[in-house]
Order: structure tokens, then sequence, then C-alpha cells
């Protein structure tokens, strides 16, 4: 995914209300970002979340591998609506 090494960046990714309490692990470039466990705070079916990337993790660098995994190797979950990087505004 694209990032800009001179701007904040967001990764912002959707996930399924239903699968609330499951953890997820998220890594840029092998190196993890965030250990998230998904909730149900939001009436919407739909959990919204961003992630502000650190700067260490993209600098000098125009394109980065994001990956999601279930931190069980039993667990499954959806990512819906949408999984984007963007600069802060």
């Amino acid at each position: 995914m694209e990032v800009d090494p001179e701007a904040v960046n967001i990764l912002a990714a959707g996930f399924h209300k239903w699968d609330s309490g499951r953890t997820v692990l998220i890594t840029i470039d092998g190196e993890l970002l965030v250990k998230y466990v998904i909730g149900d705070e939001e009436e919407e079916r739909l959990v919204r979340k961003s992630f502000k990337i650190p700067e260490n993790l993209i600098a000098g660098k125009k394109q980065v591998t994001v990956r999601l995994q279930a931190e069980k190797a039993n667990e499954e979950f959806s990512i819906w609506d949408y999984l984007t990087i963007h600069r802060e505004v």
C-alpha cells in the first residue's frame, strides 16, 4: 500500500461487529503496528478503526506491506467496507 513518508499516515479499517472479542495483529512490513481486540462499541454492524502509523515504520518508503492476521491460529475475522492508508488532515 502507498504511504507518504513526509506526512502523518493513518491506517483505517472496517471490521464486522460479529467478530467482536477477536484479536487482530496488524503489521507494517513485518513490524507490529497494533494488537487490536475488535470491539462492539458502535451501534452499527461495522466497527471502524483508525491507527496512526509511526514514522519509523515508513521512513524512506513509498510503499509498505500491511498484514492483518488473527492472533489465534483457529480464529478468523472479516475486513468490511474498507482498508486504506491516508494522510492525516
